[in-house]
């Protein structure tokens, strides 16, 4: 059984699942998929900012979840993950993205590699020109190059 949490109910011995989403669309959800060992473990996932994680109760150690979450009700791993996904831990990182037509999200995606594309030539154009000098049948000849 999966349940979305927050981050700062996590304990040692919980088992934590990567359900798949994006990260660049739940950047707050933390997705290492594994038992959380101890303390520390789940220090490390507090202090790098993380607001939530999805759990699967069936795979936690004895002991590691509150009884108010052992005791809920039985589904199937389609329900749980949707129902995971979807519940609200009181985040607002948990709410279900907009969808958008694909010919805005390319003009969006072009403005973004055009801005891309610029930002890395800047960059580059200064280091090509100082680290490579520039050849020219003037100051080379093929002798020169082999």
């Amino acid at each position: 059984m999966y349940r979305k949490i927050k981050a700062q109910d996590l304990r040692p011995g919980m088992y934590v699942v990567d359900v798949g989403l994006s990260w660049l669309e739940n950047p707050y959800l933390y997705m290492t998929e594994g038992v959380l060992a101890d303390e520390e473990a789940v220090g490390r996932v507090l202090s790098e900012g993380y607001e939530e994680a999805v759990i699967d109760l069936r795979r936690c150690l004895e002991g590691s979840v509150p009884d108010d979450l052992a005791e809920l009700e039985p589904l199937t791993d389609a329900e749980h993950v949707s129902r995971a996904v979807s519940a609200t831990a009181d985040s607002p990182v948990s709410a279900v993205a907009q969808r958008v037509p694909v010919a805005q999200e390319m003009l969006a995606a072009k403005a973004i590699y055009s801005e891309s594309i610029t930002f890395v030539r800047g960059f580059i154009r200064p280091l090509k020109k100082s680290i490579f000098p520039v050849f020219t049948p003037k100051t080379c000849s093929p002798q020169q190059l082999a």
